[in-house]
């Protein structure tokens, strides 16, 4: 999905871990909060984000997802703007949490 027919962001859904156990121990850190993969669709969002927090939910790992935009046109995958997630703050996680 597009965010509009002319341009060349095309929108994705990053699944983004964040370390609940680590942050409580060692104080509140970027650190942990790690992005885990891009899908396509929020569907695919939802249903990762789901057995993700299934499997893992005993380790101190809260799952959760973003939509974010794939710049198409970045011709070199080690560009960092072909990969703009949205401000993620784990305090408004629960929006999309599962």
């Amino acid at each position: 999905m597009l965010f509009h027919e002319n341009t060349k962001l095309e929108q994705v859904f990053a699944i983004l871990r964040f370390d609940a156990d680590m942050a409580a121990e060692f104080g509140m850190k970027t650190d942990y909060i790690s992005l885990k993969k891009v899908v396509r669709s929020e569907e695919q969002a939802i249903g990762e984000v789901e057995r993700l927090n299934q499997l893992n939910g005993d380790k101190g790992a809260i799952y959760f997802w973003r939509s974010a935009r794939l710049n198409r046109d970045i011709t070199t995958e080690a560009d960092p703007a072909a990969f703009r997630a949205e401000s993620v703050h784990p305090s408004s996680a629960t929006s999309h949490e599962a």
